[in-house]
């Protein structure tokens, strides 16, 4: 049934360039416009001998592969925008419009959504999929010497330190789009390892290869050797029976240091806490016996204020001296001043 709405051949035919089917079905004749035409019947001809005609056929099979795909995760939008065909049609044979869902489409648009195929590169970003292979590249890259931060800044661009659950034990799966950057950045390590290795020979086992700080090219002028980072061995390479006895260790060590300190801590206060208590630092005791010598912070005090007692007193000398033991104290307060 034609659609109230589309326009007629003549309004679509003027739109349109030479060249095309409209074009030759609106009553064109030109070269061009021949020359289409033909190439079309033939490919239809040769279509046909290959059992591909175009025609209608049942949308039954097509809505049951779209509910299985739905199934796993996988939504008719991005079948439709891998396999390169129209979308609504998909979604009205899901949630089927108020005059019903289709019961026919063509033939060749059932071929193209048949042939979708859920792999790495075609399945939606946000599907959870089996961590295995993503695991086994992170390790793999962390037994060549690369350190988790780098690969977290440079395979994910975050500043701190790689956060994939499933290194750790924590989960069984990873995101579509996390096994395809660590995929992306894995398969840029290898290239580099086999790089360095044919120009310079083998790599040192305590070193990775990787590009220069501040490089922008990618020449083997580029690279260079990095040294593993401080623990390697004791987290990556030895055994866990034997990290767990060396933090034992290490504990062990911790505390009888603790209580030795806290031993002679309180074997060296057995005085009262308060310093030189119910004593003066002036020399005499409140009960009238000597007293203990004051902190040096006291008697540099103390040696401040005499010598500031001193000077005050040769500068009053001077001042009687010069004006007269007998002089008036306003007389005084104005020489002082």
């Amino acid at each position: 049934m034609r659609p109230h709405d589309l326009p007629s051949l003549r309004e679509l035919a003027k739109k349109n360039r030479h060249g095309t089917l409209v074009k030759y079905f609106d009553g064109c004749r030109c070269r061009v416009c021949v020359r289409k035409y033909r190439a079309y019947v033939r490919q239809l001809e040769i279509n046909q001998a290959r059992g591909q005609r175009n025609n209608f056929v049942p949308a039954a099979g097509v809505r049951e592969f779209l509910l299985d795909m739905q199934k796993l995760g996988i939504g008719y939008m991005t079948i439709a925008r891998v396999v390169g065909v129209g979308k609504t049609k998909l979604g009205e044979l899901l949630w089927p419009p108020k005059d019903g869902a289709p019961k026919w489409i063509r033939a060749q648009k059932e071929r193209k959504v048949l042939s979708y195929v859920p792999t790495l590169d075609t399945m939606p970003g946000i599907l959870k999929i089996p961590a295995g292979e993503t695991v086994r590249m992170l390790r793999q890259m962390i037994a060549w010497g690369y350190p988790q931060r780098l690969i977290g800044r440079e395979a994910f661009g975050v500043k701190w330190t790689l956060q994939v659950h499933a290194l750790q034990g924590r989960c069984q799966t990873v995101k579509v789009s996390t096994a395809l950057r660590v995929r992306a950045f894995f398969q840029n390590i290898e290239a580099l390892r086999a790089v360095w290795r044919h120009r310079h020979g083998p790599i040192p086992r305590d070193r990775y290869v990787y590009w220069k700080e501040g490089s922008t090219g990618c020449t083997i002028q580029q690279m260079e050797l990095r040294e593993f980072i401080r623990g390697f061995d004791f987290h990556y390479r030895y055994p866990r029976e034997l990290r767990e006895a060396i933090r034992l260790t290490n504990l062990l060590e911790k505390k009888t240091r603790e209580a030795k300190r806290a031993k002679e801590y309180a074997g060296g206060f057995t005085q009262s806490p308060v310093r030189h208590a119910g004593k003066s630092y002036r020399g005499e005791s409140s009960q009238g016996s000597g007293s203990p010598k004051a902190p040096n912070a006291t008697r540099q005090g103390r040696g401040r204020r005499e010598s500031d007692d001193h000077r005050s007193g040769q500068d009053r000398e001077r001042l009687y001296a010069h004006y007269g033991r007998g002089a008036g104290h306003g007389l005084l307060r104005q020489a002082v001043a």
